[in-house]
């Protein structure tokens, strides 16, 4: 049966930002949007009355990690911890109802801690000598493991100290690792699938409250793939999955093999990598050192040989190449790269993700090449008051350029990266116009010559981020044919006051057609 939405302010954000006051569906695609006086039909329809509400197309957070996401409800959750004797309270008291062999947290951010100095393990092997114990720093870059971890995984049996990922004084491993050694350490602490499908349900609960009807997952291993495909299958997930592959032997076989992957909701065109590590644990490759930390440049990752045979692979098998980089090195260090491979103007949609610190010699090569920005407006505003002291005056001048990528590419992706970033789209959306934080802070926005408009906030969390994935003729605007995904608030996010917009309930939100949440009392 067809639905007709009617009284609605509809932003359609098609190529005009058309705003229409009614819209119908048939099955999982728009038929009409307009004028309601101008839609006239024979047929049983069911009508629904917006009472004024705003409709807008789904949102996409097009860079997240959406089972770590679930994760955060099964681990024990340092989000709030202030210091380090609260993150081991919360995992002693996480460990009194823990089931599994692993005391696993997540989220412990030193930067909010008084010392703000990385912790160490000693405390940990004292407390839990039997127990392996893994706590994953706010970046997901680092991690701290006790003494059990280390045995158990035999990580120090690998390159990783000489190669810098894992910190070592006095010939001792402190218990901090990073990037390279932590995501060795994961599958010792992974799921079963009967656990980890609870976990995928519990991201997609959340997730389709916020608005949100796609996701791009950043960090897609080939188990994950499979159990995804079963999901799918049972039609137990509803919300749409754009995935990056790990660039895994078993993945990379699999694309070889495939050309990518296309069913329903979820698809895959796309490899993962990773330049470089975070700023706030000082692993972001800079050009010169740590303001903070003078001997310090942070770590490139991987070899030339590496990044070559992995551009190569995307152009042989037309895959779209996504790449983590934070610091200027990392960015000059792909933009050279991709340079190389795409030789100007192309289709291939190659996308660097994060790009927080850039130098201006740098930002034409994104229109040149047409690199697809993809960054998270909230990094800057949670990253302000540290940040300054990782690289100077100087430097932050160059750090978090949403406007001045906008300016130069025409468009900009904005995701949240959650779970370091909370969830909900529409902070990315508020940090995106006001460069302040949750709080309101700081009072004129950090660096305000890098506020973007409503409309091109909208547009990154919409029309651009399907078109990073490939997907703006099936979603990202309201327009006929297109899927009927979207989403229904009383706020007008165009107009309202700024102070409104984190406080914006969604009422409901739509994929395919189907309502798939709502917020009491449903629309009549």
């Amino acid at each position: 049966m067809m639905k007709q939405f009617i009284n609605a302010k509809i932003y359609t954000v098609d190529a005009n930002c058309s705003v229409a006051d009614c819209m119908v569906i048939e099955a999982n695609k728009i038929i009409f949007i307009g004028k309601q006086h101008e839609f006239q039909s024979t047929d049983e329809i069911e009508i629904i009355n917006c009472l004024g509400k705003c409709i807008y197309p789904g949102f996409i957070d097009p860079h997240c990690h959406f089972i770590d996401l679930g994760r955060t409800y099964f681990t024990a959750a340092l989000h709030t911890t202030n210091s380090f004797d609260e993150v081991i309270e919360k995992v002693k008291s996480f460990q009194e109802t823990n089931t599994r062999e692993w005391l696993v947290g997540r989220g412990w951010n030193n930067n909010n801690w008084a010392d703000k100095q990385l912790p160490t393990k000693e405390v940990l092997d004292i407390l839990f000598p039997n127990t392996p114990v893994f706590l994953v720093r706010i970046d997901s870059h680092v991690a701290l493991i006790n003494q059990t971890a280390i045995d158990r995984s035999k990580v120090l049996q690998q390159s990783f100290i000489d190669e810098g990922f894992i910190e070592m004084k006095d010939g001792k491993a402190t218990g901090i690792v990073y990037d390279k050694a932590m995501f060795y350490m994961l599958p010792f602490v992974q799921e079963n699938d009967t656990v980890k499908k609870q976990i995928i349900l519990k991201a997609q609960e959340i997730c389709i409250a916020f608005g949100l009807t796609s996701v791009g997952d950043a960090f897609m291993e080939h188990p994950d793939f499979k159990l995804f495909q079963s999901m799918y299958e049972e039609d137990s997930l509803k919300i749409k999955l754009f995935g990056m592959f790990v660039p895994s032997k078993e993945n990379k076989d699999f694309l070889s093999q495939n050309k990518g992957y296309k069913k329903g909701k979820f698809m895959i065109n796309a490899t993962k990598h990773f330049a470089d590590g975070a700023l706030g644990s000082r692993g972001a490759a800079l050009l010169e050192p740590y303001t903070d930390d003078p001997l310090n440049k942070g770590l490139l990752l991987e070899s030339d040989e590496y990044w070559n045979e992995e551009a190569q692979f995307c152009i042989d098998h037309n895959l779209q190449m996504i790449t983590h980089c934070i610091g200027d090195a990392a960015n000059e260090r792909i933009i050279q790269l991709y340079k190389k491979y795409l030789k100007g103007k192309n289709e291939r949609r190659w996308r660097i993700e994060h790009v927080q610190i850039l130098p201006n010699y740098l930002l034409q090569e994104f229109s040149n090449n047409q690199i697809i920005p993809s960054v998270q407006s909230t990094h800057g505003t949670s990253d302000y008051t540290w940040a300054k002291d990782r690289l100077g005056d100087n430097r932050m001048k160059t750090a978090y350029r949403i406007k001045d990528l906008l300016e130069e590419c025409g468009m900009i992706v904005n995701g949240s990266d959650f779970p370091i970033e909370k969830p909900n789209p529409l902070r990315g959306f508020y940090a995106g116009i006001t460069r302040k934080d949750d709080n309101g802070q700081p009072a004129f926005g950090f660096d305000p010559s890098q506020k973007i408009t409503r409309i091109e906030a909208l547009k990154s969390m919409t029309i651009w981020a399907a078109y990073a994935q490939f997907q703006e003729k099936e979603i990202g605007s309201l327009e006929v044919h297109k899927h009927a995904d979207f989403v229904i608030s009383a706020t007008d996010l165009l107009t309202c006051k700024e102070e409104d917009i984190l406080h914006t309930s969604i009422d409901a939100t739509y994929v395919d057609g189907e309502l798939v949440f709502s917020r009491k009392p449903s629309l009549s």
